[in-house]
């Protein structure tokens, strides 16, 4: 592994709803140009996982600390997007507060087969086009940790063999994409590792 691609470490993170243990003294390492599957039962922890790792839930205890990274960006079933907006008026609000070029915003579009649906309101989306639309939100952000909560189930063909393309560029390029699915038959071959989320704690 390079010594200049980033690196993420958790350690002894714990974390609790009330009385439930979510995360218990867990460990973890992440590497910079790896793709890695985050398994476990529904309720096991992934969202709160992935949430506590990218600073939006501050854990019981423990801590999270970043070598050679620059931010994160974060996919979750709730998308972060405006029903009210198009997914035009969306991605440039995005686009505007990450600070990224037009240009970045057009391979987004063209990534996800957006331009058919450019001027219509979010809410007017089915499921899998929200799922596209929230997709170019999360990878316009430019980040060295990508943390993917479900992303396949809402998709196609077409566009799940798309996401596959960008999450393999990104991976290339040293950034590390970390995936939370029930659906390993849909990436076959694409991850570097297969972690378990069980008991509050990681295994491999």
């Amino acid at each position: 592994m390079s010594p200049d691609f980033p690196r993420l470490e958790a350690k002894k993170v714990t974390q609790s709803y009330g009385y439930r243990c979510i995360l218990n003294e867990l460990d973890l390492v992440l590497h910079g140009g790896e793709v890695t599957a985050l398994m476990g039962s529904n309720g096991a922890g992934k969202t709160t996982l992935m949430k506590v790792l990218c600073g939006l839930i501050k854990p019981r205890s423990g801590e999270v600390a970043l070598f050679q990274a620059e931010s994160f960006s974060l996919f979750t079933q709730e998308g972060y997007l405006f029903d009210d907006l198009t997914v035009e008026e969306n991605l440039n609000f995005y686009r505007q507060f990450f600070n990224v070029s037009e240009e970045s915003l057009e391979e987004m579009k063209e990534s996800f087969a957006l331009e058919n649906l450019w001027n219509m309101p979010i809410r007017h989306l089915s499921l899998g086009q929200k799922t596209r639309t929230a997709l170019a939100r999360t990878f316009l952000m430019p980040a060295s940790f990508y943390f993917l909560d479900e992303p396949f189930g809402a998709l196609d063909q077409v566009s799940h063999e798309n996401l596959l393309k960008v999450i393999k560029h990104l991976r290339q390029e040293g950034r590390h994409i970390l995936i939370a699915t029930h659906l390993m038959e849909r990436a076959q071959g694409l991850f570097n590792r297969i972690l378990y989320l069980e008991k509050g704690k990681i295994r491999e």
